[in-house]
């Protein structure tokens, strides 16, 4: 059974929403959220499917990432 961190849930619903709306991600950000996937860091499954959109949105060109 996978227990969720309710510690991190705000955190990353804050970052992603804001990721979103700006349409601009930071090479760090990005390399944060990557790095928490592979890793495999305990992350929910809200959480994971979040840092899968943004990503998501990179490839497709629809989110920047800048310096």
């Amino acid at each position: 059974m996978r227990t969720q961190s309710n510690k991190a849930k705000p955190i990353f619903s804050s970052t992603i929403d804001y990721i979103l709306s700006s349409k601009k991600v930071s090479r760090h950000q990005h390399l944060q959220l990557t790095s928490m996937l592979l890793s495999n860091q305990q992350v929910t499954e809200i959480d994971r499917l979040n840092i899968n959109r943004v990503l998501e949105e990179v490839e497709l060109g629809h989110v920047d990432v800048i310096d």
